[in-house]
């Protein structure tokens, strides 16, 4: 008799928490691509599993000198383990580190494919390229990003160089459940990965991050996916983590293992890519380190996000019909580094807590915390203060930039800063604890939130403080807000510029999309508010193939679909041919009168033009001068925006707003690159 569905997935959730449990790795293949040619099996030795990175109080941490604690990703050695030989991997399919070696005639390229091409198995180069600047003479650092080569024999090697022989791999397993939790002050059901909330990852730059996920989610059961925000997935897009664009969605029970390389440094994170499943809490920060680099004294990680008392699926059900009238669910309460006290403060609950998060006391003049902000809500904009302190922008979206030196600063959904908090020149340091504030700004909420803010303890001692801060809040300008026009003590953030300043190769091709919601049916009363570019509103049906299988030659053998878009006026796939090398302008019109926060998968652009809000269409005459680059940025109300890229990364590449609940009513787009004449 065949055994009932609940047992073996009772079975399977035993088994990988008895593996979580112990945490030991499966033994690992020889990376193959340690020269031109691939060698012959052999035994190898695995990658050693990093420490976890250590949690105080709802503070992620990710600085050694913060935490007394070297995690093991922060090093390039690695402790033996047991070893193997590995299998013979045939072409398209996965190689290198803990997966295979590559076929005689073919190579194991820097994405870990194998390939019949030996230019992507190149190991002769030792251009450096870190997603800023390249080394290679010529070079556009978004136009050809070079892969890290690996070393020839008695080659150099090393970070932003090429990739050692004994280069390190991050490896996790993780089982992902929901648990009963109170964020805030209200218990409620919360997705968590082995037990614990918002989980921060953190590798070097150039190490393969390899997370096996085991899907527990019963109960209702629920789908999921994974994506790596801002990790650019060169020649890796079906591990791009989108529902049903580059990978079909992972049943309850079903493993799927996550493998791709961290090329650049940054601030990003990751999230659920599966509807609005990333709202109850299936998201945390992924920092990429670069061991090469100064390092501060005190590197850590602040998130902030919207927070709901219901679950997600519920609030879409809604949102998605003609009851909600198009109006998006409004946040209860906001969590800052996952804690926040809004039950408390506007339910009566009790038990709410901090987020303490430790810096060293130093002036403008000589910084040495780093903080790393990231927003990872689903609607709302954050205002990030800190009290009695400045902060020097250094970073957004892991680009480095030229440091602005601000008060306070709006981040939309998606987007990081990278900060140094710092306290006026010329002053005595203060070494008493401050607030951080996240106030949530209500110009799109449709009502007011329960308790608009979260507070974090930021401290300046060896250890927590034993009484809370009593500062007020000083918002020093200037602000960083693009709701606004620049003026006095304003700085938009596309006037922030990244280091060096580089230039954008010509555009070869323009795209104009129009951001509108109507009614689908058009015009039809009591009927669901549909997003839309172009007339097209985004319908991805997650139990069909992936785009990506459809269109790559891969082993399921599925062919291109029938019916990639629907004509305009109707819900559907939405894709954009784009061949390989066209350096592209979207020029975006929104008709909404709310803001929108547009993301680019695979991709940074260079932000050329932009309207106030309220500015209305591009001009005729409009000037394209290159500004801010990053992955994800906010077209204003009623406004516009063009954004240049080059398609140098095949795949299917979404773009979309990242208020969560836009992207499940259809505002997003997949530009197909590279296809059908080239395939990956």
């Amino acid at each position: 008799m065949t055994a009932p569905r609940a047992s073996l997935l009772t079975a399977a959730l035993a088994i990988l928490l008895a593996g979580v449990a112990a945490q030991e790795p499966a033994a690992a293949a020889q990376p193959a691509h340690f020269g031109r040619r691939p060698p012959a099996p052999r035994a190898s030795c695995s990658c050693a599993d990093p420490a976890p990175l250590p949690l105080a109080n709802g503070s992620a941490t990710v600085s050694a000198a913060a935490s007394g604690t070297t995690p093991a990703s922060w090093g390039r050695h690695r402790t033996p383990r047991a070893c193997r030989a590995p299998r013979t991997a045939g072409a398209r399919e996965f190689c290198g580190a803990d997966i295979a070696v590559c076929a005689d005639s073919l190579c194991c390229s820097q994405a870990g494919v194998c390939s019949a091409d030996p230019d992507s198995c190149d190991g002769t180069c030792q251009c450096a390229w870190s997603g800023v600047g390249s080394a290679c003479k010529g070079s556009y650092p978004f136009a050809k990003p070079r892969r890290l080569p690996t070393a020839p024999p008695g080659g150099v090697c090393g970070d932003y160089v090429a990739v050692c022989p004994d280069g390190q791999c991050c490896r996790h397993n993780w089982l992902i459940t929901r648990r009963a939790l109170a964020p805030d002050g209200f218990t409620r059901p919360v997705t968590v990965v082995n037990g614990a909330p918002f989980v921060t990852l953190a590798a070097n730059v150039g190490d393969r991050i390899i997370i096996t996920v085991l899907n527990g989610l019963t109960e209702p059961r629920e789908a999921l996916t994974i994506h790596w925000h801002g990790m650019l997935q060169l020649d890796t897009n079906i591990m791009d983590g989108v529902s049903t664009g580059t990978q079909r969605p992972v049943q309850p029970g079903e493993t799927f293992t996550y493998n791709f390389i961290a090329y650049t440094a940054g601030t990003f994170w990751w999230h659920s890519h599966y509807s609005t499943q990333y709202v109850d809490g299936l998201w945390g920060a992924l920092v990429i380190l670069d061991p090469t680099r100064p390092q501060f004294e005190v590197d850590a990680v602040v998130t902030m996000n919207d927070w709901y008392h219901e679950p997600a699926a519920e609030l879409t059900r809604y949102y998605l019909s003609p009851a909600s009238g198009g109006n998006e669910p409004t946040p209860y309460t906001a969590l800052l580094n996952g804690v926040g006290q809004g039950a408390c403060e506007a339910g009566g609950a009790t038990g709410c807590g901090y987020s303490y998060t430790r810096a060293i006391a130093s002036s403008c003049a000589s910084p040495k915390t780093r903080l790393r902000l990231v927003n990872a809500g689903s609607f709302a904009v954050f205002n990030v203060s800190i009290d009695a302190h400045r902060m020097l922008v250094i970073a957004e979206d892991g680009v480095e930039v030229d440091p602005v030196e601000v008060g306070s600063l709006q981040i939309n959904n998606g987007q990081r800063y990278d900060v140094l908090p710092c306290q006026s020149a010329g002053a005595p340091l203060s070494m008493e604890p401050v607030w951080i504030r996240a106030v949530m700004l209500d110009r799109d909420f449709q009502s007011d939130s329960a308790w608009n803010q979260s507070l974090g303890v930021l401290y300046f001692t060896d250890t927590p403080p034993t009484t809370l801060p009593t500062t007020n809040a000083t918002y020093l300008p200037p602000k960083l807000t693009p709701s606004a026009p620049p003026g006095p003590g304003v700085i938009n953030p596309y006037s922030l510029r990244p280091l060096g300043n580089p230039t954008p190769p010509d555009a070869t091709r323009r795209l104009e999309q129009v951001i509108d919601f109507y009614n689908e049916p058009r015009n039809a009363t009591n009927a669901t508010q549909y997003a839309h570019f172009n007339q097209i509103a985004l319908s991805l049906k997650p139990e069909v193939p992936s785009l990506l299988e459809r269109y790559s030659n891969n082993p399921l053998g599925i062919g291109p679909p029938s019916n990639p878009a629907v004509p305009p006026g109707g819900l559907g796939f939405h894709t954009v041919p784009v061949k390989r090398g066209e350096v592209i302008d979207i020029y975006i019109v929104n008709r909404d009168t709310g803001e929108h926060p547009l993301h680019l998968h695979g991709h940074w652009f260079t932000v050329m033009s932009f309207g106030a809000p309220d500015a209305g269409e591009a001009p005729s005459d409009i000037k394209l001068v290159p500004g801010i680059v990053r992955d994800t940025v906010t077209v204003a109300r009623k406004s516009f925006i063009v954004l240049r890229y080059i398609a140098n990364n095949p795949g299917m590449q979404i773009f979309h707003c990242h208020i969560d609940w836009h992207l499940a009513a259809g505002l997003g787009l997949i530009f197909e690159e590279g296809f059908p004449e080239e395939t990956i």
